[in-house]
């Protein structure tokens, strides 16, 4: 079995710069904490869907076929979203 976070950090490349590029934009406009947990958890939701309802789905069941069900994957990708999210608050808070 290849190691986890590998095929983890695999599945979220894809959304590693646009979620940069979100954080980045949501940070220079000085939006509220509550508008930033919206955005994110919306942006969560649009990605589950394209997985969900387009051929993208097919893709999940090479995740699924190394023992990853849907739930973990974005569960998991949630998660490093948001702890790129606290790091910009970081580095923002820093400068």
């Amino acid at each position: 079995m290849p190691n986890t976070s590998a095929v983890l950090f695999q599945f979220y490349r894809k959304f590693l710069v646009p979620s940069l590029l979100v954080n980045l934009l949501i940070f220079s406009i000085d939006s509220p904490l509550f508008v930033i947990v919206i955005d994110k958890l919306f942006i969560a939701f649009i990605i589950y869907l394209l997985y969900r309802f387009t051929t993208a789905k097919k893709e999940l069941v090479f995740y699924y076929n190394l023992g990853f069900s849907r739930l973990q994957l974005f569960s998991l990708a949630i998660l490093a979203d948001i702890f790129l999210l606290s790091l910009c608050a970081a580095i923002n808070f820093l400068i």
